[in-house]
């Protein structure tokens, strides 16, 4: 029985490889790149990605491609691109791929024929490239150590990238937003380098930039800030009960001597109704250095009094 059985292995073998020396016809799916894409051009949506090939060789070799053919793409010239007449659409352009048997031919080497490609054309989305500049904007974490503040605006280098792509998707970008990060318990100024995520379609010169972090230590500071009134009417002076806020904020050491009330805008529309509490008119803080962190102040609301000039 053994031996019946070692023979009728051996005759599988002999008759599989017999056939295996035969040739046949057969259809093999192929991803595709695409080259030589007219200068300005972009490809946009979602282009062909396979083709199928019919082709004609031994059983061996047929047997070879098919556990290979996905590793090695074929490459599809798009030097004959021509604008597709069964479409109203100035954007959308055919390359026939049974004009290019020669060079798939090629690509699949002298152990086949190809007899046939599908589909017999390829049908692309194009458009014009155009660039925009776009400011990068760092997406960061922070905490910071006792006593420790952000000294002043985050430095990003470069602060803007050119980018170019197609103007729909342009369109959409106004910023470009690094890889986020967390960084805690600051205590010195920190620089690093951060990734910016790739936009599909759209190019970037370069997908780093430097960051510069500004930390340093801080103390309170408490200022007399005088209030503005705005839209006083004509022919009026505005009276202002009391007639300054008292301000308090944290600033960084190397600014201390440079902090001012005079860096301080604080304000009261005597036409802002809406925002009165009572028969008191809010008070609105309009501007602040930028080296200042937990600004607060009081009274929220102050008493007013119109007086004819």
């Amino acid at each position: 029985m053994a031996v019946f059985s070692l023979f009728l292995v051996i005759s599988a073998i002999l008759w599989f490889l017999l056939k295996l020396s035969h040739e046949y016809s057969d259809e093999l799916v192929y991803p595709v790149r695409y080259s030589n894409l007219q200068k300005g051009k972009i490809i946009t949506g979602t282009p062909p990605e396979k083709i199928s090939v019919k082709v004609k060789a031994y059983g061996y070799t047929l047997l070879r491609y098919k556990f290979t053919s996905y590793s090695y793409p074929l490459n599809i010239d798009l030097k004959e691109l021509k604008p597709n007449q069964g479409k109203n659409s100035s954007s959308q352009f055919c390359v026939s791929t049974t004009q290019q048997f020669s060079s798939i031919s090629t690509q699949l080497g002298k152990d086949m024929d190809v007899l046939d490609v599908f589909p017999d054309s390829i049908c692309l989305e194009l458009e014009d490239v155009v660039e925009k500049n776009v400011r990068v904007v760092p997406n960061l974490s922070l905490t910071f150590a006792r006593q420790y503040m952000l000294a002043g605006n985050i430095e990003v280098e470069p602060g803007e990238i050119t980018i170019s792509g197609p103007a729909a998707i342009l369109d959409t970008i106004n910023e470009l937003k690094t890889q986020p990060v967390s960084l805690n318990l600051l205590a010195g100024n920190k620089k690093i380098i951060l990734n910016i995520p790739q936009v599909k379609q759209v190019f970037m010169p370069n997908s780093e930039v430097e960051v510069f972090i500004p930390v340093e230590k801080f103390t309170e500071v408490m200022l007399n800030v005088p209030i503005i009134p705005l839209n006083v009417p004509p022919s009026y002076d505005a009276i202002l009960l009391p007639a300054e806020i008292q301000l308090r904020c944290n600033v960084t050491l190397s600014k201390y001597f440079k902090l001012k009330p005079s860096n301080f805008r604080a304000v009261c529309n005597i036409s802002d109704t809406g925002s009165m509490e009572g028969n008191k008119l809010k008070v609105l803080l309009e501007n602040h250095p930028d080296f200042v962190s937990r600004v607060s102040f009081e009274p929220l609301y102050v008493d007013y009094i119109l007086k004819k000039k």
